[in-house]
C-alpha cells in the first residue's frame, strides 16, 4: 500500500485483555525458538478491557507508523518500514516485548530472499506462508475476489497459505477493511453418543430390515 500496512484475519474471538506481538526479526534456524535479535520493528496488539473481537474480524496496522486507538483495541509498534522481499513477519505470544523467546508462534510470513526459518509450532502452508516475491512490484496480498472466503478455520487456513492461487501482487494498494468478508463455518460437534443396539427384526431371502438405537452428533448417519 501507498504506507506499510500488514492485515491480519482474526480466526478466533479475542476476549478482553489479549495480548499479541508481531514483528519482523529473523528466526536463525528451522524449528527454532528465538529470535536473533529485537533490532527491527515490534509491535503489540491488545485487546481492550470490557471488549472482544469476533472471528472473521479483519484488522488493517500500520506498520511503524502511528499507533492506533480504536474502540476495542490498541496497537502500537517501533518505527521501521517493510520492504517487498528479503523480510519477515512473525505474530506471537510473550511475556513481554522485550523477550527474544515467544511463549509461543502463532503465524508466520517468509517474503522472497528471506533467510529466516520457519519456527517451532508453525506448518508449511498454514501457519507459515511463503506470499509470492513482489519483485518490482511493492505490495501483495490475499485476493479480494476469487478465492475463499467462507470456510471453517482450518480451511481458511489453508485457503490463505495457497499463495500460487490465491495472492496477488502489485506496484500498491490502498487497503481497508472493507476490501474482505470473511465467514468461518464452525464444523458439527464430534458425537458424543454411538449408535448402539442393533437388530435384524426381519431376515428374508432377498431383504432384510435393521433397526437401531440412533446416537447423537448434528450430522451423523445412524
Amino acid at each position: 500500500s501507498p504506507t506499510d500496512n500488514i492485515v491480519l484475519l482474526v480466526l478466533r474471538e479475542l476476549g478482553a485483555g489479549t495480548v499479541f506481538y508481531v514483528n519482523d526479526n529473523e528466526i536463525a534456524s528451522a524449528g527454532g525458538t528465538t529470535f536473533t535479535d529485537l533490532n527491527e520493528t515490534e509491535a503489540a496488539f491488545t485487546v481492550k478491557p470490557g471488549m472482544t473481537i469476533p472471528a472473521g474480524t479483519v484488522l488493517v496496522l500500520p506498520w511503524g507508523g502511528a499507533p492506533v486507538d480504536e474502540t476495542n483495541y490498541t496497537w502500537n509498534a517501533s518505527s521501521g518500514g517493510m520492504g517487498n522481499n528479503n523480510e519477515e513477519i512473525y505474530v506471537y505470544t510473550a511475556a513481554a516485548i522485550t523477550d527474544t523467546t515467544p511463549i509461543s508462534f502463532i503465524y508466520g510470513v517468509s517474503i522472497g530472499t528471506s533467510p529466516s526459518q520457519r519456527p517451532s509450532g508453525l506448518t508449511s502452508g498454514t501457519t507459515f506462508i511463503e506470499p509470492p516475491p513482489s519483485g518490482t512490484a511493492a505490495a501483495s496480498r490475499y485476493k479480494i475476489a476469487g478465492a475463499t472466503y467462507t470456510s471453517t478455520t482450518n480451511g481458511l487456513l489453508a485457503a490463505i497459505g495457497d499463495v500460487a492461487n490465491n495472492w496477488e501482487t502489485a506496484a500498491s494498494y490502498t487497503i481497508t477493511v472493507a476490501d474482505w468478508t470473511f465467514t468461518i463455518v464452525n464444523p458439527a460437534a464430534e458425537p458424543t453418543v454411538q449408535a448402539s443396539t442393533i437388530t435384524f427384526p426381519d431376515v428374508q431371502a432377498s431383504e432384510i430390515d435393521v433397526a437401531w438405537t440412533s446416537g447423537n452428533g448434528a450430522n451423523r448417519l445412524v
